[in-house]
């Protein structure tokens, strides 16, 4: 080959290349393989974790009565109070009762052959996304201060809204009883137990 027709072929492969370059396909190919190859060396990534927080929480709403009229309680008989119970985490609970039973409101000692309290016991249900509680306690057994029925704990369950109620069942046993009211406080305590 001459220096002549190598020149010639040289000049070829320029036009030919150039033309191809010159075509709209291969032309945008090259200008956005360019910018990817930028982007790519300029591109980066965060990774982040997110986290917030619920306290455990209880709470217990009484309804419209904080009193319950139990009538005549000369004869056996019962009486249930319902409440409403909400804990967003397993819970424990406890009942504390005042006095241990039923007394009379003067607080009078009872004179010879006369009693002045009425023994009581008290069952507890409480329902929980899982297994109910049911508790059985006798009144003496859940005086301030001296309390020891064993009362359940939810386990791993917890209640939303839950309609817990109490019934309370007395039996005056045969005692005669001085006239007047008999009266007792119950106050339910309720803790998330984490």
């Amino acid at each position: 080959m001459t220096r002549a027709s190598g020149f010639r072929a040289a000049l070829v492969l320029c036009r030919r290349t150039a033309r191809l370059i010159a075509h709209p396909l291969i032309r945008a190919a090259a200008i956005y393989g360019a910018v990817a190859g930028s982007a790519a060396l300029a591109a980066g990534a965060v990774s982040m974790r997110l986290q917030g927080d619920i306290p455990a929480s209880c709470a217990v709403d009484p309804g419209p009565a904080s009193t319950l009229e139990l009538g005549d309680i000369t004869a056996p008989g019962q009486r249930e109070y319902g409440f409403q119970l909400s804990c967003n985490a397993p819970f424990s609970y406890v009942i504390e009762a005042q006095h241990g039973s039923l007394v009379h409101a003067g607080g009078a000692a009872a004179p010879a052959g006369f009693a002045a309290g009425v023994p009581y016991e008290i069952a507890v249900h409480i329902p929980t996304d899982g297994a109910s509680i049911d508790d059985l306690c006798a009144g003496e057994t859940i005086v301030v201060g001296r309390v020891t029925c064993p009362f359940s704990t939810s386990g791993n369950d917890i209640a939303l809204a839950s309609a817990a109620r109490l019934k309370i069942t007395w039996n005056p046993q045969g005692r005669t009883l001085l006239a007047g009211s008999y009266v007792e406080r119950l106050t339910v305590r309720v803790a998330a137990s984490l």
